[in-house]
């Protein structure tokens, strides 16, 4: 019998902002966070709107396909842990809990707390443990290689609790409707508070990148802030520093993971966020897998054009009360909104439809091989011997004001902005857009204004096009006739020298 006295681990604390945790359903494979509502005796989650909101948070996060052994226990394997109650200031006791393969559980509720937060994360304790050395294994590391490194590579826990301040005035919504500087943003705290759990602080693996007070792991510095090159870390070393900047899409926003959320302020993970969870040792989906059963395929897209949110904007995305969109839902870059860009990332992958996939990598020096052609006859892509199977054609200053642009597939897009075509088609040879730039165009440098990327068949990565002006049919024959001109100049040059 072997026995446990440990302190709880890292109860993570934050002042004037902070907190949660969450849980997605989830089917075959991949991460679930299923919350439990045992300790919730003061009934803050008693309204179902409040439980809705939580596993919107999950869903923001979650998009991990780790294997997490399940523990079970049985007539010679016993055990039992501690975790702080969400209700009151003692701990609860749990003894012989089964929790399922790919499963983390979160026990979540409010109470009063002091004035200077605004929720309490922390992860269980184990108390005892009674069995096999394999059986003590399977609770401490739950069967992910790299956890009982040293130092740690890889990370894993069983569960948790978060505890709400019920003082708090807070801003129980999906949107932002509402949402001012008396409130603070439930969603933001939650999902802030579940990256806690899933490592951002208690991790081996996180604190094995932090050297002098700066967070090193080689996704994160990929990744990278435009005013933190260093990935400075807060005191506790919890948190990026303070109005660290990251991306949510191709938007700035401050970093979910700094030690502050203000009143009236809605975050979303961000790119840095993200890369902190890979580093933890997280594994990521690709794109596409939305529900995560580690494949790619008509299912994944019965799941996004079930939820309808694609190729509509955040307006419309509020007033469905869907924004902001999900990884579940089709959001594959974490940008709040499905569009083109997160079909393309599909394809990028190269593995729609090829079955159970392990992992592919973008092939680097690929030929550039497209062109977009610029005339008077409109927009064409020339795919130049290449067979392409999606792309994205935008615009910074929204001149797609013309004819509606001739598209094929699945999942078009057509706005002032952005032209798309993704899914169900294989295009070759020259393709017309048409005339789909607005007459009331005025002076654009197309070269400038203009990108087209583009996926190709049975390569992965996205690549970029190069733009090309045609020029007008007279332009052609004034050159044809100029240089017809030479030639007989020259001719005639070569008679008189004789």
């Amino acid at each position: 019998m072997v026995w446990r006295r440990e302190l709880a681990r890292q109860t993570v604390r934050l002042a004037i902002c902070v907190a949660v945790a969450l849980v997605c359903a989830r089917g075959q494979a991949g991460l679930t966070i299923r919350f439990d509502y045992t300790y919730d005796g003061n009934g803050l989650f008693d309204d179902p709107a409040r439980r809705e909101l939580l596993e919107v948070s999950a869903g923001l996060v979650n998009r991990f396909i780790d294997d997490l052994d399940a523990i079970v226990p049985s007539s010679s394997d016993h055990w039992s842990y501690y975790v702080p109650r969400p209700d009151d200031p003692n701990f609860a006791f749990v003894d012989d809990d089964t929790i399922p393969a790919d499963t983390v559980k979160i026990y979540v509720g409010g109470r009063d707390l002091s004035a200077n937060y605004l929720a309490l994360a922390s992860l269980a304790s184990t108390w005892l443990v009674d069995g096999s050395d394999d059986w003590e294994n399977t609770i401490a590391y739950r069967g992910e290689i790299g956890a009982d490194a040293d130092p740690a590579t890889d990370y894993a826990f069983y569960a948790g609790s978060i505890t709400f301040n019920t003082v708090r005035n807070w801003h129980f919504s999906r949107t932002t409707d509402g949402l001012d500087e008396t409130t603070v943003d439930f969603l933001t705290v939650a999902t802030h508070e579940l990256l806690h759990l899933l490592g951002f602080g208690p991790a081996e693996s996180w604190n094995a990148h932090i050297a002098d007070g700066r967070f090193a792991g080689p996704e994160a510095m990929a990744v990278g802030s435009s005013n933190n090159p260093d990935l400075v870390l807060d005191s506790v070393r919890a948190h990026w520093a303070a109005d660290t900047l990251s991306a949510v899409g191709e938007a700035s926003q401050e970093a979910l993971l700094t030690p502050y959320i203000r009143r009236g302020e809605r975050r979303l993970p961000t790119a840095l966020d993200r890369a902190g969870l890979r580093d933890i040792g997280w594994q990521e989906a690709p794109a596409g897998d939305a529900n995560l059963d580690r494949a790619i395929n008509g299912i994944d897209i019965q799941a996004i054009l079930a939820a309808n949110l694609f190729g509509k904007d955040k307006e419309q995305l509020v007033a469905q009360q869907a924004w902001p969109a999900l990884w579940a839902t089709g959001d594959f870059t974490g940008d709040g909104v499905v569009n083109g860009i997160d079909i393309q990332a599909i394809l990028e992958t190269n593995l729609f439809g090829t079955g159970p996939y392990a992992s592919t990598t973008p092939e680097e020096g690929a030929a550039q091989v497209v062109e977009l052609m610029v005339g008077p006859q409109g927009l064409s892509i020339d795919t130049g011997g290449a067979t392409v199977n999606g792309y994205v054609l935008a615009s910074s200053s929204g001149v797609f004001r013309g004819q509606p642009a001739d598209n094929l597939g699945l999942f078009q897009e057509d706005t002032d902005c952005r032209i798309s075509g993704n899914l169900g088609f294989a295009l070759d040879g020259v393709w017309r857009l048409g005339n789909v730039i607005g007459e009331d165009v005025g002076d654009v440098d197309f070269f400038s204004d203009l990108a087209l990327s583009y996926t190709l068949v049975g390569r992965p990565g996205v690549y970029a096009a190069r733009i090309v002006a045609v020029p007008e049919p007279c332009t052609l024959l004034m050159l044809a006739g100029g240089v017809w001109g030479l030639l007989l100049a020259f001719a005639a040059g070569r008679r008189r020298a004789r």
